[in-house]
């Protein structure tokens, strides 16, 4: 019965992507990252407060201008990209539900969660990109938490982190908070250890990329 529910969800999720269009929102997050796809340069041309989610959405529309010359069916492709890290995010939170929870008790939270947005646009924004990486980011502590002998997750837990702050800069405080607590919770300063290694390589490979995109020519 779960499983048949989770499958209904999905395809219906899968089949609502090609329908419906919100002129005003998701066309100004493809707009953010198509300025970025043609050269705009982060922080010295734009000063919005979401220009980071577009920045990261905005190789997608790079290689999709690459391959096809135009942007005919860039809405949906971003939304197959939302919807493609929407069942990751969703995987991996019901790989530690299943943990605590009886698997089909823990597969209809999932599929809850992943299915009853109905007022969701589904694309990638700095509001969906910050929600998967925070829900990515505690599961994979959780799993950690639960599984000792696989603490490698604590650094790819503060990379996740990382990145919804990056999305939604206000989140840092998130990350903040998160490293001494994980530390508290585990009792080991192992822990928090990884997962501050985990933000420092995200925030350093970020910072790299959009120092290479800073280049000021002269007049």
């Amino acid at each position: 019965m779960a499983i048949g529910v989770t499958t209904l969800a999905v395809a219906l999720l899968a089949l609502r992507l090609r329908y419906g269009f919100d002129a005003i929102d998701e066309s100004y997050y493809a707009a953010g990252s198509y300025r970025f796809a043609l050269g705009l340069r982060p922080i010295l041309d734009d000063l919005g407060p979401h220009q980071f989610a577009s920045y990261l959405t905005s190789p997608l529309v790079w290689a999709w201008l690459s391959l096809r010359g135009n942007l005919d069916g860039i809405i949906l492709a971003l939304r197959v990209t939302y919807f493609v890290a929407s069942l990751i995010a969703a995987t991996v939170a019901f790989t530690l539900l299943r943990k605590l929870l009886d698997w089909r008790i823990a597969l209809v939270s999932v599929t809850c969660a992943l299915g009853l947005v109905p007022l969701l646009i589904f694309a990638p924004s700095y509001n969906t990109i910050a929600i998967l990486s925070i829900s990515l980011g505690c599961s994979l502590a959780g799993i950690s938490l639960i599984d000792r002998d696989r603490p490698q997750l604590f650094l790819l837990s503060g990379m996740a982190l990382t990145l919804a702050a990056i999305a939604y800069p206000t989140l840092a405080v998130v990350v903040v908070v998160a490293i001494p607590l994980l530390g508290w919770q585990s009792r080991s300063w192992k822990a928090s250890a990884l997962m501050a290694a985990g933000v420092v390589l995200a925030a350093m490979v970020f910072l790299v990329t959009i120092r290479g995109t800073l280049v000021v020519v002269p007049i």
